[in-house]
């Protein structure tokens, strides 16, 4: 049996916690940076001729068909923080009579990693924090760990 990519178990814990009688609710998280701008224009061979002699000045890389190129070029980031879990959501609980009855969303987050993978320094930052508010946060490497992660405290397997 070939080895599951970190995609694939995070996809098979979406389906998990999304099943019939779920309340857990996740999405993903992707954490990164991109580029945006006032324009952008796709380099073909139709246009290579104009663009090397009008935009590509001497000294650069050279443009060649697949690039584009942006014009006011600025940093575009996305996802929560650098750490942070790469599925997010919340876990639905009834609180006790005792405390009205009220039912509250739980912060929920869960970093995924391959069979041995390793969480970075940030990453279990972030999963710490998460636990120390009183959320639900660890690192699985399949449905059976998430599971652990998200059920509500008190209830065994």
């Amino acid at each position: 049996m070939t080895e599951q990519t970190e995609h694939e178990i995070q996809q098979r814990i979406r389906l998990a916690c999304a099943g019939p009688g779920q309340e857990v609710r996740l999405w993903r998280n992707n954490v990164g940076t991109g580029w945006a701008g006032a324009d952008t224009e796709r380099v073909t061979p139709g246009n290579l001729k104009r663009l090397l002699r009008d935009v590509a000045p001497r000294g650069y890389a050279p443009l060649r068909p697949g690039d584009v190129i942006i014009r006011q070029a600025r940093p575009l980031r996305s996802g929560l923080c650098s750490g942070s879990a790469d599925l997010i959501g919340y876990v639905p609980i009834t609180i006790t009579p005792e405390m009205v009855g009220m039912r509250l969303a739980v912060f929920a987050g869960v970093e995924v990693k391959r069979p041995g993978g390793r969480a970075t320094p940030q990453q279990l930052q972030w999963l710490g924090a998460a636990q120390a508010a009183g959320g639900r946060a660890g690192i699985a490497t399949s449905v059976d760990e998430a599971g652990l992660i998200l059920r509500p405290p008190g209830i065994g397997g």
